[in-house]
Protein backbone atom coordinates (compact mmCIF):
# COMPACT_ATOMS: atom_id res chain seq x y z
CA UNK A 1 0.00 0.00 0.00
CA UNK A 2 1.39 2.86 -0.91
CA UNK A 3 1.63 6.27 1.59
CA UNK A 4 -1.11 8.95 0.61
CA UNK A 5 1.29 12.48 1.52
CA UNK A 6 -0.31 16.08 2.10
CA UNK A 7 1.98 18.84 1.75
CA UNK A 8 1.31 22.27 3.47
CA UNK A 9 3.30 25.07 2.76
CA UNK A 10 2.26 28.68 1.25
CA UNK A 11 5.56 28.70 -0.96
CA UNK A 12 4.01 27.21 -4.27
CA UNK A 13 7.38 26.42 -5.84
CA UNK A 14 8.47 24.48 -2.87
CA UNK A 15 4.78 22.55 -2.42
CA UNK A 16 4.15 22.15 -6.37
CA UNK A 17 8.25 20.90 -6.28
CA UNK A 18 8.39 18.51 -3.36
CA UNK A 19 4.83 17.21 -5.00
CA UNK A 20 6.32 16.55 -8.82
CA UNK A 21 9.73 14.92 -7.23
CA UNK A 22 7.17 12.48 -5.14
CA UNK A 23 5.49 11.19 -8.06
CA UNK A 24 8.11 11.66 -10.76
CA UNK A 25 11.16 9.84 -9.03
CA UNK A 26 9.74 8.47 -6.15
CA UNK A 27 6.38 6.76 -7.93
CA UNK A 28 3.87 8.11 -5.13
CA UNK A 29 1.09 9.11 -6.88
CA UNK A 30 -1.33 10.22 -4.16
CA UNK A 31 0.12 13.41 -2.99
CA UNK A 32 -1.46 16.25 -2.25
CA UNK A 33 -1.06 19.56 -1.31
CA UNK A 34 -2.11 22.74 0.11
CA UNK A 35 -1.56 26.23 1.19
CA UNK A 36 -3.44 27.35 4.03
CA UNK A 37 -4.52 25.68 7.76
CA UNK A 38 -7.99 26.38 6.51
CA UNK A 39 -7.58 24.28 3.36
CA UNK A 40 -5.60 21.89 5.50
CA UNK A 41 -8.10 21.23 7.95
CA UNK A 42 -10.57 20.71 5.31
CA UNK A 43 -8.45 18.05 3.40
CA UNK A 44 -7.75 16.04 6.76
CA UNK A 45 -11.87 15.38 7.16
CA UNK A 46 -12.10 15.05 3.33
CA UNK A 47 -9.15 12.75 3.04
CA UNK A 48 -8.09 9.78 5.25
CA UNK A 49 -3.81 10.94 4.87
CA UNK A 50 -0.62 8.76 6.29
CA UNK A 51 1.99 11.08 6.51
CA UNK A 52 1.74 15.40 6.34
CA UNK A 53 4.49 17.48 5.77
CA UNK A 54 4.17 20.70 7.25
CA UNK A 55 5.52 23.86 6.73
CA UNK A 56 5.10 26.10 10.32
CA UNK A 57 4.06 29.11 9.02
CA UNK A 58 1.05 29.41 6.23
CA UNK A 59 -0.61 32.39 4.88
CA UNK A 60 -3.51 32.35 7.12
CA UNK A 61 -1.67 31.25 10.15
CA UNK A 62 0.81 29.47 12.18
CA UNK A 63 0.54 25.23 11.86
CA UNK A 64 1.84 24.47 15.33
CA UNK A 65 -1.53 25.91 16.57
CA UNK A 66 -3.47 23.18 14.69
CA UNK A 67 -0.94 20.16 15.39
CA UNK A 68 -2.32 19.14 18.74
CA UNK A 69 -5.75 18.93 17.59
CA UNK A 70 -4.58 17.12 14.11
CA UNK A 71 -2.59 14.67 16.38
CA UNK A 72 -5.31 14.28 18.95
CA UNK A 73 -7.74 13.37 15.90
CA UNK A 74 -5.67 11.56 13.45
CA UNK A 75 -3.37 9.86 16.44
CA UNK A 76 -2.28 7.54 13.20
CA UNK A 77 -1.01 10.09 11.06
CA UNK A 78 2.69 10.94 10.48
CA UNK A 79 3.43 14.63 11.19
CA UNK A 80 6.72 16.08 9.88
CA UNK A 81 7.60 19.30 10.26
CA UNK A 82 10.33 21.56 8.10
CA UNK A 83 11.41 25.39 9.14
CA UNK A 84 14.53 25.94 7.58
CA UNK A 85 12.93 28.29 5.27
CA UNK A 86 12.32 30.63 8.10
CA UNK A 87 14.34 29.17 10.89
CA UNK A 88 18.11 30.44 9.62
CA UNK A 89 16.99 33.96 8.42
CA UNK A 90 15.48 34.66 11.66
CA UNK A 91 18.26 33.75 13.62
CA UNK A 92 20.44 35.41 11.37
CA UNK A 93 18.42 38.72 12.17
CA UNK A 94 17.97 38.41 15.73
CA UNK A 95 22.36 38.10 15.87
CA UNK A 96 22.19 41.37 13.49
CA UNK A 97 20.37 43.07 15.80
CA UNK A 98 22.07 41.97 18.97
CA UNK A 99 25.74 43.45 17.09
CA UNK A 100 23.40 46.76 16.03
CA UNK A 101 23.35 47.48 19.77
CA UNK A 102 26.71 47.09 20.36
CA UNK A 103 27.76 48.53 17.18
CA UNK A 104 25.37 51.63 18.26
CA UNK A 105 27.35 51.54 21.70
CA UNK A 106 30.46 51.57 20.81
CA UNK A 107 30.03 54.42 18.17
CA UNK A 108 31.33 52.18 14.93
CA UNK A 109 30.83 54.56 11.95
CA UNK A 110 27.44 53.42 9.57
CA UNK A 111 25.70 51.17 12.01
CA UNK A 112 22.95 50.03 10.10
CA UNK A 113 24.91 49.13 6.84
CA UNK A 114 27.38 46.75 9.54
CA UNK A 115 24.01 45.14 11.10
CA UNK A 116 22.75 44.35 7.32
CA UNK A 117 26.42 42.59 6.67
CA UNK A 118 25.75 40.71 9.93
CA UNK A 119 22.79 39.54 8.95
CA UNK A 120 24.05 38.36 5.36
CA UNK A 121 27.14 36.71 7.72
CA UNK A 122 24.86 35.27 10.13
CA UNK A 123 23.74 32.36 8.02
CA UNK A 124 26.68 31.31 6.64
CA UNK A 125 28.13 28.04 8.71
CA UNK A 126 31.23 27.75 10.96
CA UNK A 127 31.96 31.09 10.97
CA UNK A 128 28.44 33.43 10.92
CA UNK A 129 28.43 36.99 12.40
CA UNK A 130 32.58 36.61 13.27
CA UNK A 131 33.41 37.14 9.91
CA UNK A 132 32.31 41.02 10.31
CA UNK A 133 33.18 41.41 13.98
CA UNK A 134 36.45 40.14 13.90
CA UNK A 135 37.94 42.04 11.07
CA UNK A 136 35.86 45.42 12.49
CA UNK A 137 37.63 44.97 15.67
CA UNK A 138 41.07 44.04 14.63
CA UNK A 139 40.56 47.43 11.90
CA UNK A 140 39.60 49.97 14.68
CA UNK A 141 42.67 48.70 16.88
CA UNK A 142 45.02 49.01 13.38
CA UNK A 143 43.91 52.33 13.42
CA UNK A 144 44.41 53.97 16.97
CA UNK A 145 40.75 52.98 17.70
CA UNK A 146 42.40 50.57 20.93
CA UNK A 147 39.68 50.27 23.08
CA UNK A 148 36.66 50.50 20.45
CA UNK A 149 38.43 47.73 18.53
CA UNK A 150 38.57 45.45 22.06
CA UNK A 151 34.96 45.93 22.96
CA UNK A 152 33.62 44.73 19.60
CA UNK A 153 35.62 41.93 19.73
CA UNK A 154 35.03 40.98 23.58
CA UNK A 155 30.75 42.18 22.33
CA UNK A 156 30.99 40.07 19.75
CA UNK A 157 32.37 36.34 20.89
CA UNK A 158 30.35 36.98 24.76
CA UNK A 159 27.54 38.52 23.85
CA UNK A 160 26.68 37.98 19.62
CA UNK A 161 28.09 34.92 19.86
CA UNK A 162 26.36 33.41 22.97
CA UNK A 163 22.83 34.70 21.45
CA UNK A 164 23.07 32.40 18.96
CA UNK A 165 23.30 29.54 20.81
CA UNK A 166 20.46 31.05 23.45
CA UNK A 167 18.05 31.82 20.32
CA UNK A 168 18.99 29.02 18.41
CA UNK A 169 17.64 26.57 21.54
CA UNK A 170 14.83 29.07 22.24
CA UNK A 171 13.69 28.68 18.69
CA UNK A 172 13.70 24.84 18.44
CA UNK A 173 11.50 24.03 20.89
CA UNK A 174 9.16 26.46 18.27
CA UNK A 175 10.02 25.15 15.14
CA UNK A 176 12.48 22.50 15.34
CA UNK A 177 16.31 22.09 15.39
CA UNK A 178 18.49 22.27 12.40
CA UNK A 179 21.63 20.20 12.77
CA UNK A 180 24.46 21.95 11.84
CA UNK A 181 25.51 19.22 8.84
CA UNK A 182 22.29 20.51 7.51
CA UNK A 183 23.05 23.77 7.61
CA UNK A 184 26.55 23.11 6.45
CA UNK A 185 26.01 20.97 3.45
CA UNK A 186 22.66 22.84 2.79
CA UNK A 187 24.12 26.34 2.03
CA UNK A 188 27.27 24.50 -0.53
CA UNK A 189 24.98 22.85 -2.22
CA UNK A 190 22.17 25.70 -2.51
CA UNK A 191 24.56 28.49 -2.91
CA UNK A 192 26.12 26.75 -6.06
CA UNK A 193 22.51 25.93 -7.47
CA UNK A 194 20.68 28.74 -6.63
CA UNK A 195 22.73 31.47 -5.88
CA UNK A 196 22.77 33.99 -2.94
CA UNK A 197 18.87 32.55 -2.17
CA UNK A 198 20.57 28.80 -1.82
CA UNK A 199 21.21 30.38 1.44
CA UNK A 200 17.80 29.33 2.53
CA UNK A 201 16.34 27.04 -0.19
CA UNK A 202 19.57 24.71 0.11
CA UNK A 203 19.58 23.66 3.86
CA UNK A 204 15.47 23.46 2.96
CA UNK A 205 16.13 21.01 0.24
CA UNK A 206 18.48 19.04 2.15
CA UNK A 207 15.72 18.48 5.04
CA UNK A 208 12.87 17.75 2.72
CA UNK A 209 15.62 14.57 1.20
CA UNK A 210 15.60 13.57 4.38
CA UNK A 211 11.86 13.48 5.35
CA UNK A 212 12.03 11.69 2.01
CA UNK A 213 14.28 8.99 3.58
CA UNK A 214 12.24 8.85 6.65
CA UNK A 215 9.35 8.42 4.33
CA UNK A 216 10.58 5.38 2.40
CA UNK A 217 12.66 4.04 5.00
CA UNK A 218 8.58 3.75 7.14
CA UNK A 219 6.89 2.41 4.11
CA UNK A 220 9.12 -0.04 2.49
CA UNK A 221 12.38 -1.12 4.71
CA UNK A 222 9.96 -1.29 8.61
CA UNK A 223 7.08 -3.41 6.75
CA UNK A 224 9.63 -5.77 4.95
CA UNK A 225 10.88 -6.30 8.11
CA UNK A 226 7.01 -7.13 9.43
CA UNK A 227 6.62 -9.51 7.10
CA UNK A 228 9.73 -11.17 7.27
CA UNK A 229 8.64 -11.53 10.86
CA UNK A 230 4.87 -12.82 10.18
CA UNK A 231 6.41 -15.36 7.67
CA UNK A 232 9.03 -16.79 9.66
CA UNK A 233 6.68 -17.40 12.92
CA UNK A 234 7.23 -16.97 16.14
CA UNK A 235 10.44 -19.36 16.94
CA UNK A 236 9.23 -22.73 18.72
CA UNK A 237 10.51 -23.47 21.60
CA UNK A 238 11.96 -27.27 22.46
CA UNK A 239 10.16 -29.00 25.51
Amino acid sequence: MQPCILIADDHSIIRIGLKIFMQVNLGYKDVHEVSTCNNLMKELIKKKYTHLILDIILSDGNTLEVIPNIRRVYPELNIMIFSNAIGIPLIAIIQGVVALLGYLIFGVPQPVFWFAVTCFCAMLPIIGAAAVYVPMGVYLIAAGHTWQGIAILIYGFVVVGASDNIFRMLLAKKIGDVHPLITVFGVIVGVNLFGFIGLIFGPLLISMFILLLKIYSNEYLVKKREVKVIKTGPAKVKP
